[in-house]
């Protein structure tokens, strides 16, 4: 069984404005294909799976305590990236590692002032992709966490919208 939770105002406000802070300096880079089939977004890799516990930097350090606490398990990161998402760019449906219940993806929402008319939601689907299980609008501080098995993509971003969509991802170990 697939699990799934959502948090508004996840993060205190000063952690939050650090990591968005962070997310408004990035150097963006094309990486086709890295999110499913027709994924066109821009990303930014943070980590991955080659960092020692001892490496992880702030203020992520913080974030993944903060994780921890929240679930009452300690996580690790095994990957860390940010994407930034705009009208005209894809995410196609993927999975994040195909183990059940073994790893988690936490995603952190870093919009600006989002409406729920510019879309761009967050959608997990079933196995078979025909059912929509949750959907979720890209909310400033708000956080997705589920099981990384779980299938997911987003809505596309309506036309009107001239905002970065940005996100911080974390695939995390249960340790």
């Amino acid at each position: 069984m697939y699990k799934y939770f959502k948090y508004d105002n996840f993060l205190s406000d000063s952690l939050y404005n650090k990591i968005y802070k962070i997310s408004r300096k990035i150097n963006w880079q094309t990486h086709p294909g890295l999110d499913g089939n027709f994924s066109n977004h821009l990303t930014h890799q943070i980590i991955d799976s080659k960092l020692k516990k001892s490496k992880l930097q702030e203020p992520y350090k913080q974030l993944v305590k903060v994780i921890s606490n929240r679930l009452k398990v300690k996580v690790f990161p095994h990957n860390m990236y940010f994407n930034l998402y705009q009208h005209g760019n894809e995410c196609g449906i993927h999975q994040d590692r195909s183990t059940e219940n073994k790893n988690i993806t936490f995603i952190l929402f870093l919009t600006d002032e989002w409406q729920a008319n510019e879309h761009g939601e967050h959608i997990l689907y079933d196995r078979t992709e025909t059912e929509i299980l949750f959907s979720c609008v890209p909310f400033s501080n708000t956080a997705l966490i589920f099981d990384s098995g779980l299938k997911h993509g987003i809505s596309p971003i309506s036309r009107f919208c001239n905002k970065d969509r940005i996100i911080l991802v974390l695939q995390l170990d249960i340790v």
